[in-house]
């Protein structure tokens, strides 16, 4: 995936920021954290997220769509959430599919939601590796990879890893057990 692509994805943040400052009557975001990561959430509820989610993608100055918070791939949430993916997808073509989870790629990259995803942000968050100047992560030993890249690479089980866009050098971060970033 290129800069534009990643670029295109750190502007969904942006705006939220500026739909949550500007529009405040509004939906307040676009970035969909799971409030029941156990499956609990009855149908109804489920179909009125989705016009919510659908209604502001609908907006041309929202990019794209964050999946973050609780587990976004809890076992009970995992069905819903390839669904919602697959009609984003269909419905809003140019719009990117960003995920954050505590997961690891070499832990994901067969899945079949991958093929939804534009941009994964993977590891758990580690305090004691906490970095305010880092970008799209909040810990050093997270990774922020380049989805369809890594799935059309000749090994899609190696990660293309994204630095290039924030004007830094590639620099392999190795942190508690081994775990490898990039980007300080």
């Amino acid at each position: 995936m290129g800069d534009h692509k990643m670029e295109e994805g750190a502007d969904v943040m942006q705006d939220t920021e500026e739909l949550n400052k500007n529009q405040e009557h509004e939906s307040d975001s676009v970035q969909q954290e799971d409030p029941h990561p156990d499956g609990s959430e009855n149908q109804d509820s489920s179909q009125g997220t989705g016009q919510e989610i659908f209604g502001q993608l609908d907006k041309s100055y929202i990019s794209g769509i964050t999946f973050s918070g609780g587990d976004p791939l809890h076992p009970a949430n995992r069905e819903d959430l390839k669904n919602l993916m697959a009609e984003i997808k269909e419905k809003y073509p140019g719009k990117t599919i960003w995920l954050y989870t505590g997961d690891s790629w070499e832990e994901l990259f067969r899945d079949p939601l991958m093929k939804y995803v534009d941009v994964l942000v993977d590891g758990e968050f580690h305090m004691e590796e906490r970095d305010v100047k880092l970008q799209w992560k909040g810990s050093a030993n997270q990774r922020v990879i380049d989805v369809p890249g890594s799935l059309a690479g000749e090994d899609p089980s190696v990660p293309v890893l994204h630095c290039g866009s924030y004007g830094q050098e590639y620099r392999e971060a190795v942190g508690p057990g081994g775990r490898r970033g990039c980007c300080s």
